[in-house]
């Protein structure tokens, strides 16, 4: 069991975000078909074709904030419930203490999201994707040494992952309170992960950093 899940975190930490970036592509084809059938009265000098690409760019800038505010989400939903079971069984106090900051302030992230999504009426989902379900209820067998060293090497990782996205929505969403919200999460998540990896070294004995790019 220890090693099928070592093995299935290195696996999510390779595999997710490109599993994340085709989705995100399989929905701009979707926003696509949806805006084809959609017509307008031509002004003069205006042409059908330039309506249509205008409508087709708009559906991609909106496909971009909705498929961020979705993985945030499903991803703090995650975040929470994993926290919340290494708060309860980590045998080390410190990192019990890192688990309950995390608990609590990736709640506190998808409180703000759900606000943003309701406000801009968009669909967000109300519970985590498959794969984390799995991968949580994996977590919930393990003995609490092995919880507490997995925890920190998944949480060094999706951390890492975390930080680039938000970089990329602060700069590329087109919603400013979602681009917003994504430039001021950022320097929370950029401490996460520098937490995470000083914990994983003191705990383990591992050193996760990269030297001169760790949470930056």
């Amino acid at each position: 069991m220890k090693t099928k899940l070592a093995a299935t975190l290195g696996v999510i930490a390779l595999v997710v975000p490109f599993v994340l970036a085709q989705q995100a592509t399989e929905e701009r084809e979707t926003g696509r078909e949806q805006d084809r059938p959609l017509l307008q009265p031509r002004q003069p000098g205006q042409t059908g074709q330039t309506g249509q690409a205008g409508r087709i760019g708009a559906g991609r800038e909106k496909d971009i904030d909705q498929s961020y505010l979705k993985h945030q989400i499903q991803n703090n939903l995650f975040e929470e419930q994993a926290a919340k079971l290494v708060a309860e069984k980590a045998p080390d106090d410190s990192v019990k203490q890192f688990a309950q900051r995390l608990q609590e302030e990736h709640r506190e992230n998808n409180q703000q999201l759900k606000q943003i999504a309701q406000q801009k009426q968009m669909q967000v989902p109300t519970q985590m994707a498959q794969w984390q379900q799995s991968l949580l209820q994996e977590m919930q067998q393990l003995d609490p040494e092995t919880l507490q060293r997995e925890f920190l090497f998944g949480t060094v990782a999706c951390h890492h992952r975390n930080v680039l996205t938000n970089k990329f929505a602060a700069q590329k969403c087109q919603d400013n309170d979602v681009k917003q919200f994504a430039a001021r999460t950022l320097p929370t998540l950029q401490q996460h992960l520098q937490q995470a990896n000083r914990l994983t070294q003191q705990v383990t004995g591992i050193s996760p950093e990269a030297p001169g790019v760790a949470g930056r």
